[in-house]
């Protein structure tokens, strides 16, 4: 099953989310980890209007997929990463393999992490790390802008983790 062409890192097209059954079908579908990311951003789409997905490379984050308003994005993204370097809440995240769903750091490492990617201004931010056999392999880095993101969506997400993972 191909979401999108995932043999090239020029697409950017208009797709619209995937809802929590389509996205497992995709999960469970995926034959590559091309497919497989896409799945997870489709479907954390679904439940955020900005999602970016990081894949674990050599002790940094390197992006990999990001999607802002239906927009499928697979080569500008692939410019950006984060250093693993312990200081920041993202490093913190990817270590403990905990969700994290709350207001976007505004002093410190992480408060100059996230500007330099506009992801600042979120009011909500949430950071959901995917897991294979105990260890961080990606991370979703996600907003909607102005609106606040709530305990549901922070369970909905987790769950998309772990079906990933």
């Amino acid at each position: 099953m191909s979401l999108i062409r995932a043999d090239t890192d020029t697409i950017e097209v208009a797709r619209p989310p995937l809802d929590p059954q389509e996205t497992a079908a995709a999960l469970g579908a995926a034959e590559n980890l091309d497919e497989l990311l896409i799945a997870f951003a489709l479907g954390a789409s679904f439940y955020m209007r900005h999602v970016q997905i990081y894949a674990r490379q050599r002790g940094e984050l390197m992006g990999y997929v990001k999607i802002d308003d239906g927009m499928l994005d697979l080569k500008q993204i692939r410019a950006r990463h984060f250093p693993l370097d312990g200081a920041s809440l993202i490093s913190r995240v990817a270590a403990k393999g905990e969700i994290y769903v709350g207001p976007a750091p505004d002093t410190g490492p992480s408060a100059a992490v996230l500007a330099e990617y506009d992801l600042k201004a979120a009011v909500d931010l949430a950071l959901v790390p995917v897991a294979l056999q105990g260890r961080t392999f990606c991370l979703a880095l996600g907003h909607n802008a102005e609106t606040e993101l709530d305990e549901e969506v922070a369970a909905a997400l987790s769950e998309l983790a772990a079906a990933t993972g």
